[in-house]
């Protein structure tokens, strides 16, 4: 399963520059490690002057005792929603998607035609938020894995819905892999080729690695309070 890397950054634009007093901020993420709610934080809050407030605590690896610093990778998971809502909304910008118009309308999947762009960005097209929990697996668990494959299949599979179209939120992830499919179908690019091209490379962020969608000697080891499909 294909995860990606990103330094977390918090953008807040209400903060008047660096007069703005971090220091309570500054002891909330410290009582996060000392009380060991997590083992490690990095967090950066920035806006359109430049970075506000930098923070890097704690372990990054138990095993080797690394700390976490400013150059420490972690997984994004749920974090890609947000790559994904800037494509769609740069494919709209274009003139290649319409928000209102049925996700149907970009793929070879009949959906109602309630079902549009704009409910499955806000998760309000009624698609289940597990849909597809049991794919989830190890790269070494299946090592003919084939992404286009699986794409094609889970969309026709659990396609299913839950609730009626704006009847309520239901956060899902099926809901994201039709919005990446309708990226690759719109663009005839890969989700991971536009997601670099369009929106890493332009951050300028690449030459440090902060963003990308692999593994590396800077990535923090994930810990779980208990067990979990993640641990």
């Amino acid at each position: 399963m294909k995860k990606a890397l990103i330094l977390l950054i918090v953008l807040i634009n209400t903060y008047n520059g660096m007069s703005q007093d971090f220091s309570k901020l500054y002891n909330y993420l410290d009582h996060k490690i000392t009380d060991k709610t997590s083992p490690g934080v990095q967090f950066l809050i920035a806006d359109s002057s430049g970075i506000l407030f930098e923070y890097n605590k704690g372990i990054a690896n138990f095993e080797t005792n690394k700390l976490v610093d400013a150059n420490t990778q972690f997984k994004m998971y749920s974090s890609t929603k947000l790559l994904t809502m800037i494509a769609i909304m740069q494919l709209v910008e274009d003139g290649k998607i319409n928000l209102d118009a049925p996700v149907s309308q970009y793929l070879d999947i009949m959906y109602a035609d309630e079902i549009t762009i704009r409910k499955t960005l806000s998760h309000t097209a009624g698609f289940s938020r597990n849909a597809f929990i049991k794919e989830i697996h190890l790269v070494n668990e299946d090592d003919d894995f084939n992404y286009s494959e699986f794409l094609k299949r889970a969309l026709a599979e659990y396609n299913k819905t839950i609730s009626n179209p704006g009847q309520k939120n239901v956060y899902s992830n099926y809901g994201y892999l039709v919005l990446s499919a309708i990226i690759e179908k719109v663009t005839k690019m890969s989700y991971e080729n536009y997601i670099k091209q369009y929106i890493i490379a332009k951050s300028e962020l690449t030459t440090k690695e902060y963003l990308g969608f692999k593994y590396t000697d800077k990535t923090a080891t994930g810990y779980q309070k208990r067990k979990t499909l993640i641990t």
